[in-house]
């Protein structure tokens, strides 16, 4: 693979715009499944050759001898494939995302793919953030709350694939979530999340935890339980962690998927967490 970008920035007053457009080409060799009896046709690397470009635009307070911190930040990329084709179109979809942090208190992101062949909305993740907030009857404010909306496009127009394709006569995808975490006491709190089926109109997820941590703080423990619908269970999950030497188990803030953050995000562009 090859990779290049431009930096331009200014600065105005305490303010700092960037914006970097890139491009990037990338090759993989496809891959046999004959010799790797773990691996099938389904999840073996695929190979080819991808061309990626677009640009990514910061604004960053940048105050005199200060730390700089990033107020918002919007990207917009495509790529192209020059060996197959996706709803009958070498190009991808048209990903854009938006994060926003006005405050530290405060953070929103948003990704959103538009298929310009098929003139449709593919997908969309839209996540809210709140840190650091007090709630009514508590007196430290250490409380945390994320939201979010997704969005899937699942049913294709006619004509875009065969309309006796099993694939063309999926429903959409919309749901919600949220996680809120409340420190009750100086080392005892609860999280309570959960995920909400729009189209179902039904819960799919649901989970509770208590977090306790030692007055030394090196040691912290998680306990929670998750109630799913697909698969239907219920699952008790432990999360050990030795402060400077590493964590054993898991928590129920490892259960929403995709993550409440949304998108990963990087200097120059977002990457889709996966519709």
């Amino acid at each position: 693979g090859a990779d290049a970008s431009l930096s331009l920035a200014r600065s105005f007053g305490d303010l700092r715009h960037t914006v970097r457009p890139f491009a990037g080409l990338r090759y993989t060799s496809p891959s046999g499944d004959r010799d790797l009896p773990l691996y099938d046709a389904l999840d073996r690397v695929d190979g080819g050759t991808v061309f990626r470009y677009g640009f990514g635009s910061r604004l960053l307070s940048d105050p005199a001898g200060g730390e700089r911190k990033e107020l918002a930040a919007v990207s917009l990329s495509q790529s192209y494939d020059l060996d197959e084709r996706v709803i009958d179109d070498h190009f991808s979809d048209v990903d854009m995302a938006v994060r926003a942090s006005p405050s530290q208190r405060l953070s929103i992101r948003t990704l959103a793919s538009y298929n310009l062949g098929s003139d449709m909305l593919t997908g969309a993740i839209a996540s809210l953030g709140l840190r650091d907030i007090a709630l009514p009857g508590l007196d430290n404010g250490g409380s945390s709350l994320a939201l979010a909306y997704r969005y899937v496009r699942r049913r294709y127009p006619t004509g875009v694939v065969d309309p006796g394709d099993a694939d063309a006569v999926l429903a959409d995808i919309e749901s919600a979530e949220g996680r809120i975490d409340v420190p009750l006491m100086s080392r005892v709190g609860i999280a309570l999340s959960g995920r909400y089926d729009l189209a179902g109109d039904e819960f799919v997820e649901r989970a509770a935890g208590v977090r306790i941590g030692s007055s030394c703080d090196c040691w912290a423990l998680d306990i929670g339980y998750v109630e799913r619908v697909n698969p239907d269970e219920g699952q008790l999950r432990v999360l050990v962690e030795l402060s400077g030497l590493g964590d054993l188990g898991s928590s129920i803030s490892s259960t929403l998927r995709p993550s409440l953050e949304g998108i990963h995000a990087s200097e120059a562009s977002f990457v889709r967490s996966g519709w």
